[in-house]
């Protein structure tokens, strides 16, 4: 029992290595395009709404999703 116990965590353990270089490679990611600078906005000036109509969303992988 206490092999099984051992196995089990190990297999975590692995997956929590997977699951953290993912992470680490995204957070070290730098974007195609700059989101610093240009003008800056006072908020009094900022006004507005957004609608969204006709969105559709699917996972590429779950086609049944």
């Amino acid at each position: 029992m206490n092999f099984a116990i051992i196995a089990l965590v190990l297999g975590n353990v692995f997956k929590v290595i997977g699951a953290s270089t993912k992470v680490i490679a995204m957070m070290q990611h730098i974007p195609t395009f700059s989101s610093r600078g240009g003008k800056i906005i006072a908020d009094k000036h900022i006004t507005g709404e957004i609608e969204l109509r006709n969105i559709t969303f699917c996972y590429p992988t779950k086609t049944d999703v």
